[in-house]
């Protein structure tokens, strides 16, 4: 985490998505969403899930960087296209990221 984040921000941020994870469907009353913003939700999931993968993997100390984390995603994506396992893939991105972090 960066300086700037405390404790309580992080304290306060986990409250509120749980008041809101149990207010909404209270206030919606078992009806549900519309379904216009139901599709927006729904093609707006893999967009924000790579960007979040893309901060993790291409940020040091809050500026852009590729180091040993990026070489093992890239492992551990080509080993899972060609064998279509998920733990060999988690395996080839651990050895990989460690190999180089040792070097």
């Amino acid at each position: 985490m960066g300086p700037h984040v405390s404790w309580s921000s992080i304290a306060f941020v986990a409250a509120l998505c749980f008041m809101l994870r149990v207010a909404v469907p209270l206030a919606l009353a078992g009806r549900g969403l519309p379904r216009a913003i139901e599709e927006r939700l729904d093609a707006a999931i893999a967009p924000i899930l790579a960007a979040l993968v893309a901060v993790q993997l291409f940020m040091v100390h809050e500026h852009p960087a590729i180091d040993a984390r990026a070489a093992g995603a890239c492992a551990a994506a080509a080993v899972y296209l060609a064998r279509r396992s998920f733990v060999l893939a988690l395996a080839a991105a651990a050895l990989l990221t460690s190999l180089l972090r040792l070097a």
